[in-house]
């Protein structure tokens, strides 16, 4: 059964996701915290949503969205 902080996670993508112009994938393995703050701080600069989240919550949302069917 799934917890309320992944059911509210899982809102929060959908929302983010429909109304995104594009939407961007990113491996941050690898990356030292200097390179993620600068990284961070880039995206801050264009105006662009930044956020982390688990690959199967992204999943469930992809599946329940028209995102999905491509």
């Amino acid at each position: 059964m799934p917890n309320l902080k992944n059911i509210e996670k899982v809102k929060e993508l959908s929302a983010s996701f429909k109304e995104a112009k594009a939407i961007y994938f990113t491996e941050y393995h690898g990356l030292n915290v200097e390179q993620i703050t600068k990284l961070r701080s880039m995206f801050f600069k264009e105006n662009i949503d930044y956020k982390v989240a688990k690959n199967t919550l992204i999943k469930i949302v992809l599946k329940n969205s028209e995102i999905g069917d491509l």
